[in-house]
């Protein structure tokens, strides 16, 4: 928690408007929820939206600090931002890059970030933690609140400055430092617990992404890496781990690859909180890669991510919070989220009948089950306009046309993003219709299968 009563503020003001959102997880908010003119309101518009103040509207004691910790500068009678913005969660205010994907040296804070400094917060780390890919310190951060003594390690050198802002506007925390480099060259003994979140978005070779995300045609090239050095280089007792990656619609592949890894004898558990059809993250990637790669059309890389992943066979792409115990006896849990799109299901009219209304009201109760990347592709605001087509929808979803088709179809092969709102909408919505037996499978639709083993144990989520 920071010391700096105005920072403090800051982070509350922050921390109270996210509670209020549907997506309770996104760390940036947007314009229109400040409308005060408290001093916190001041900080704000100046750390957390980028806009100038007048210098006077934030007392002299916190100028100093924020102008140490390089997140404003004076100009005159106005404070001005710097290249960081500045967000918080649960008391710790930390600085990153906003605008993600513009730079390959970006440093990232979304809402994968929130989840995993969450889970940290949650196993309560003792002792020496390292955190491997720092990015903007709030991990380390959220460590330092049990550990002793917490170390960070990233490969960009924006990194080590956004954690030096973090620590500075967050608080002196004791012995929380970061360094650069490669944790496959780190041999640091007497670490108690390991935390990482490192880039897992499959990238092909020759594709230019930020760095934060890009990890390879598969998205493991890291997190593959990082195991393995946990596995045979590391004696530390713990990890917590914010991974991702693709898979069936039930699991993500790289289940197989922890069983085989990791100790044998690890209690190695699974949460799995996000699942999309690629297609959905394969349309985030293109347009963030489209505007580091002149020369290819959007439609161009997207393509190429479809064919890479496909062609594998894995469809669908999941986000997981990972924790080990090292001398443990053997388990492997796996949670899934118990959330499937169906994008591909086709239908056939059930026996009962809802009103338009009551499918938008039913599917606005469900928009906290959605996924990070839901949020990602403006699907709130999608949602809102389907409202305004529902008729036709549910016409289509009768006559068995599937949820993927219906998004290609109404939003146009020249807007992927739109398309992945669309797809994930739509099949919320019929997902909403069949629980209601207004809608029904028909009797050719497949079932998935697991794919990942006998070894892991599947537990629903209560």
């Amino acid at each position: 928690m920071s010391e700096n009563q105005a920072l403090h503020d800051l982070g509350s003001l922050i921390d109270l408007a996210r509670s209020r959102r549907v997506d309770v997880w996104e760390p940036w908010l947007a314009r229109e929820e400040d409308d005060g003119r408290t001093r916190a309101h001041a900080l704000l518009r100046l750390l957390h939206h980028g806009e100038s103040v007048p210098a006077a509207s934030v007392d002299g004691a916190t100028v100093l600090s924020l102008v140490q910790a390089g997140v404003c500068e004076v100009n005159g009678a106005l404070l001005t931002p710097a290249r960081f913005r500045v967000t918080a969660f649960r008391g710790l205010v930390v600085a990153a890059d906003r605008d993600y994907g513009t730079g390959g040296d970006d440093v990232h804070v979304g809402n994968d970030s929130l989840r995993y400094t969450a889970a940290v917060l949650n196993a309560a780390p003792r002792g020496r933690v390292l955190d491997i890919g720092c990015g903007s310190g709030i991990a380390m951060l959220a460590a330092a609140r049990t550990a002793d003594e917490v170390l960070g390690v990233d490969i960009l050198d924006s990194a080590m400055a956004a954690t030096r802002a973090s620590v500075a506007l967050t608080g002196p925390a004791v012995g929380c430092q970061a360094m650069p480099g490669k944790f496959q060259d780190l041999d640091i003994d007497g670490i108690d617990c390991v935390t990482a979140n490192l880039p897992g978005v499959p990238v092909p070779p020759g594709l230019a992404y930020p760095a934060a995300g890009a990890a390879g045609a598969d998205g493991l090239d890291l997190i593959r890496a990082f195991w393995e050095w946990f596995a045979a280089r590391s004696s530390a007792r713990r990890l917590v781990m914010r991974f991702q990656s693709l898979g069936s619609a039930a699991a993500p592949s790289a289940l197989r690859e922890l069983d085989h890894i990791l100790p044998s004898g690890a209690d190695v558990t699974v949460v799995t909180d996000s699942s999309v059809p690629v297609v959905v993250r394969n349309a985030i990637t293109a347009v963030r890669a489209a505007q580091l790669n002149p020369g290819r059309t959007l439609s161009e890389v997207l393509g190429l991510l479809q064919r890479e992943c496909l062609d594998r066979g894995e469809n669908y792409y999941h986000c997981s919070t990972l924790y080990v115990t090292r001398a443990g006896s053997g388990a492997r849990n796996h949670l899934p989220c118990g959330v499937d799109h169906k994008p591909d299901s086709r239908y056939r009219a059930g026996t009962e009948t809802i009103s338009d209304a009551g499918v938008m009201l039913a599917a606005a109760n469900r928009l906290r089950e959605m996924p990070d990347e839901f949020w990602s592709v403006d699907g709130e605001r999608t949602m809102k306009l389907l409202a305004d087509d529902l008729a036709e929808v549910r016409a289509e979803l009768r006559s068995g046309t599937s949820p993927a088709e219906l998004a290609e179809k109404m939003g146009g092969p020249e807007s992927p993003l739109r398309q992945a709102a669309l797809c994930l909408a739509v099949s919320l919505v019929a997902s909403v219709l069949r629980e209601r037996n207004v809608l029904e499978l028909r009797d050719d639709e497949p079932t998935a299968s697991a794919g990942f083993g006998s070894v892991w144990k599947s537990v629903r989520k209560p």
